[in-house]
């Protein structure tokens, strides 16, 4: 009914200039028959959803149904691995706005909830299937997101083969070898190209005081104190909407905007805090902590690198904290190492690797 209703009237209208009822449906859909035919590089960051519509037909409707069908499945596939109940896993995850507008139309967020889900599964199964739909939907999601699940898997084998006593050691020498290479580029790379880098372009969208805010913050990069600039566009990025939530209105920003970024900016801000608060919860500081860990560190660093603030861009590590949500508290938890080559696709020769 809200598709049909809401949904439908507002793709068919093709108003770029309208208020956003979804992120950037119809941007896709205006762009979609020049994304294939182009030979610049930067159609790679709208691939993903313009390739569903093509093998859709351009109906979206189908489009909207192949998202549900996607999301429902991984999650339960998600749920099924860490032995956590589907319709808990789901309804935390639908529980947020932003996931719930990211059912409806071409988009690229409900590619990154999955490319997260398959990448969390890969570290518990080694499943060479749920690899391949990691980096597939990675892909599907930003480039910048497949650059990182590449680089921290190329990085990941360095924690693995730690000592279990020189494991945390090695995790933070690894995090400060990333924070000293991405100051790096943040140092010798000026503004405009920092943004390229991530396939972000500037548009009035983009002027927002925290965006502006972000761009001054690039006096600290040339001073090579790039963590400084991190740890502030991180907060904007996640949790920066809230500080506009007085002068946000529904016909002035839409419901995108107003309803989707606010409500999962509280979402994010809730969470993370009921995330550092329980006791052995997935922060502990074990394996299956420290690895995701170090994914999330690779993935904001290099995000952060771009002044561009944009809290969608961070939504794929949302179930991150679902999966703290649902992780009982306390208690002893089986040791998840990370997975190395070789992976396989037999449950037998699987299970003999792991032996």
């Amino acid at each position: 009914m809200y598709y049909m209703v809401v949904v439908v009237p507002y793709l068919n209208a093709e108003d770029l200039l309208a208020p956003r009822l979804l992120a950037d449906s119809i941007t896709y859909i205006t762009i979609c028959p020049e994304v294939v035919s182009a030979s610049e590089w930067y159609w790679l960051r709208d691939a993903g959803p313009c390739l569903v519509l093509i093998a859709l037909n351009h109906d979206t409707g189908l489009v909207s149904l192949f998202n549900a069908v996607l999301l429902v499945v991984v999650a339960l596939l998600f749920g099924r691995c860490y032995q956590v109940d589907g319709s808990k896993l789901l309804l935390l995850l639908l529980i947020n706005p932003l996931t719930f507008l990211s059912l409806f139309g071409p988009n690229k967020e409900v590619f990154g909830l999955a490319a997260t889900m398959c990448l969390l599964i890969f570290f518990r199964q080694r499943s060479f299937w749920s690899l391949m739909a990691a980096l597939a939907l990675s892909f599907s999601t930003r480039v910048s997101m497949l650059a990182a699940v590449l680089l921290f898997l190329m990085l990941c084998t360095l924690l693995v083969r730690a000592q279990a006593r020189n494991i945390e050691r090695r995790f933070y020498s690894l995090f400060l070898t990333a924070v000293a290479a991405f100051s790096a580029v943040a140092f010798v790379v000026n503004t405009d190209a920092q943004a390229l880098i991530l396939g972000d372009v500037f548009s009035a969208d983009d002027n927002s005081r925290s965006t502006l805010f972000s761009l001054q913050l690039d006096a600290l990069n040339a001073k090579g104190l790039y963590l400084a600039t991190y740890f502030l566009r991180l907060l904007l990025n996640l949790y920066g909407a809230l500080a506009n939530v007085a002068s946000v209105t529904l016909a002035t920003h839409g419901v995108y905007y107003a309803v989707g970024i606010m409500g999962s900016s509280l979402i994010f801000l809730a969470m993370t805090a009921i995330a550092l608060c329980r006791p052995g919860g997935l922060l502990k500081l074990n394996e299956q902590g420290l690895h995701i860990s170090l994914f999330v560190a690779f993935y904001t660093l290099m995000l952060c690198i771009s002044p561009v603030i944009q809290h969608r861009y961070f939504f794929p590590l949302y179930p991150i904290l679902v999966l703290a949500m649902v992780t009982p508290k306390g208690g002893r938890r089986r040791r998840i190492a990370m997975p190395v080559i070789p992976v396989t696709t037999d449950t037998k020769d699987r299970s003999a690797i792991s032996a």
